[in-house]
Parts: structure tokens; C-alpha cells; sequence
């Protein structure tokens, strides 16, 4: 008798959620003692990632001048500097146009991936 009422009772008992399974869009991040000493930790860290991108933004300016000064430093025909300005300014516009289109269906993440 005893063992049939035990039975009754672990079967009515609800079973929980396991809550160690990662859904599927969660990032899963393996933490290991030797993480630190990775050879591509230093990358991964927000300080590196950002000194990257201020340089980058620091020389965009100077890229900018050294690319349109190329016709005119004294040449007689400054056509290079006029067909360099007329690419940059014609892929400004269109990329302008159609970038928020391009990100409002890709979404940020993968818009940031490509390069839009």
C-alpha cells in the first residue's frame, strides 16, 4: 500500500524547466581558467576594440586631404582629384539613400558586420 501512494505522489509532482540550456540566440561563453591567457583575449577587451576605432577615426581626415589633394599640388591637368571627389561624393549619396532601408531589414548587427 505504502509503495503505491509514493508512486501517486512522484508522479503528480511537476518536473521544473531544466535552466542550464542556453536558447538558441543567447551567446554561450565557455569560462576556463587559463581564459585570460588566451592569445586573442587582449582583442576582445572593450579598451583594445576602442583605441582601434579612434584610431581609425583619427586618420580618416588626413586619408580624406591626402586623397583630394592628389590633382592639384601644382599639375597642370587636376582630372585624378575630379574623378576621385566625383566617386566619394556620388557613393556618399547613395549610400545615404539606401542605408537606412538596409538596416531597418538586416538589422544593426549584421548591418554593422557588412560594413553598412
Amino acid at each position: 500500500m505504502d509503495q503505491a501512494k509514493t508512486d501517486e505522489t512522484t508522479a503528480q509532482l511537476p518536473h521544473p524547466e531544466p535552466t542550464s540550456v542556453p536558447k538558441p540566440h543567447e551567446e554561450v561563453t565557455l569560462i576556463t581558467p587559463l581564459a585570460p591567457f588566451h592569445p586573442l583575449a587582449f582583442f576582445r577587451r572593450p579598451f583594445f576594440q576602442v583605441v582601434i576605432i579612434s584610431m581609425v577615426c583619427f586618420c580618416c581626415p588626413g586619408i580624406f586631404n591626402a586623397l583630394s589633394g592628389l590633382g592639384g599640388g601644382g599639375q597642370i591637368n587636376p582630372a585624378t582629384a575630379d574623378n576621385a571627389n566625383v566617386a566619394l561624393y556620388s557613393t556618399f549619396a547613395t549610400t545615404a539613400f539606401m542605408s537606412g532601408t538596409i538596416v531597418n531589414k538586416l538589422g544593426p548587427r549584421l548591418s554593422l558586420s557588412i560594413g553598412w
